[in-house]
């Protein structure tokens, strides 16, 4: 074997195991970490002796079908049991989806669930009528620029305010000047968080007590955790809890896939959020 043969022969073996490896981080991004359903446990503030309220968020879900992504999520929510279940958009993304919505909400746990619209409810095309009146009959009170004022045990009352889209649609700002029962435990849920960094969102003096979004997916395809990209409308958010001037800002990584049916690196979540 002449001296070209042996330098040849390691260069072959390196394309060989760069192609074993790209082909396997392929089959972990479609396969694998699309299921891997991440629950986060976070504690906001001091209640004293009172019961903390323990909210549930889901966001993201573009539902598609009714597999074992959508079953697990249901079975965590059951495990967790919490006060208030909170949809914060992108759950649908087609028409054709509301039958897997209505499906999966008639076994989604919860006294009281709250839902808002995110970018593809507006883009999608689907009739929002009807998106509402299947909310409506499964428990679910969906919140367009509009509040929803709650009784959880004896002794706390929860506001939620829940805005529409920043990227699909217009919220209302007024909304949380609407405000007005401060001894009320205050949540605002918008499904873009870019919106919390508006100047007319940062002048607000309303207290509110934890915002909640999602729409980044955490960039749901990562360099390792390093989001590559995230869409229009997520402004410096990529996931996790943040300080805005409004409010302490809760961003979902979400629990489905939106352009390419992937993951890398940005598990999918649902978090319980306890204050």
């Amino acid at each position: 074997m002449n001296a070209d043969g042996l330098r040849s022969m390691p260069l072959k073996n390196s394309y060989a195991w760069v192609a074993i490896c790209m082909l396997l981080a392929s089959l972990y991004a479609i396969f694998i970490e699309p299921n891997w359903i991440e629950v986060s446990h976070v504690k906001l503030g001091e209640v004293g002796d009172g019961k903390r309220v323990k909210v549930l968020l889901l966001s993201d879900m573009h539902l598609s079908d009714f597999g074992y992504r959508e079953r697990r999520v249901l079975k965590l929510a059951e495990e967790l049991q919490p006060d208030i279940v909170v949809l914060s958009g992108d759950i649908v993304e087609a028409p054709d989806e509301l039958v897997i919505l209505d499906k999966f909400l008639t076994s989604l746990v919860g006294d009281i669930k709250v839902a808002v619209l995110g970018n593809w409810e507006h883009w999608g095309g689907i009739d929002l009528q009807a998106l509402r009146r299947i909310y409506e009959e499964r428990g679910v009170k969906l919140l367009v620029n509009e509040i929803g004022e709650y009784r959880v045990g004896d002794d706390r009352t929860l506001t939620i305010v829940g805005t529409d889209d920043f990227t699909g649609s217009k919220p209302d700002i007024n909304v949380l000047e609407q405000i007005k029962n401060s001894n009320s435990t205050t949540l605002v849920v918008q499904h873009s968080p870019e919106w919390f960094d508006q100047t007319e969102v940062q002048v607000l003096k309303t207290r509110i007590n934890l915002c909640l979004s999602g729409h980044t997916h955490g960039g749901q395809v990562t360099f390792f955790g390093i989001p590559i990209w995230t869409p229009r409308g997520s402004g410096g958010y990529v996931a996790g809890l943040y300080k805005t001037s409004l409010c302490p800002l809760y961003v979902s990584r979400g629990i489905g896939t939106s352009i390419a049916p992937i993951r890398f690196f940005s598990k999918p979540e649902i978090t319980l959020i306890e204050i």
